[in-house]
């Protein structure tokens, strides 16, 4: 997990309410939902903008980011 102080992703008690996990990226399900299934997709690396993922690791977050739909659609169907 990352080890900023600041950054409120790096709590460990973010561990409790994430579903899924890669290598670079974690699942977290919102503590304050908007709506059912309100979820985070949260890089593991401390980056400030989507434009800092390079090629591969954008479709790695699509990808990732799919996974964590069907997962979140199964249940909260």
């Amino acid at each position: 997990m990352k080890d900023d102080a600041s950054c409120p992703f790096c709590n460990p008690d973010v561990l409790d309410y994430t579903f899924l996990e890669s290598e670079k990226f974690l699942a977290v399900y919102n503590i304050a939902p908007i709506f059912p299934g309100h979820s985070l997709i949260i890089t593991r690396a401390h980056l400030t903008s989507i434009m800092e993922l390079s090629e591969k690791e954008l479709y790695e977050f699509v990808s990732f980011s799919r996974k964590a739909v069907r997962i979140l659609s199964y249940v909260f169907q």
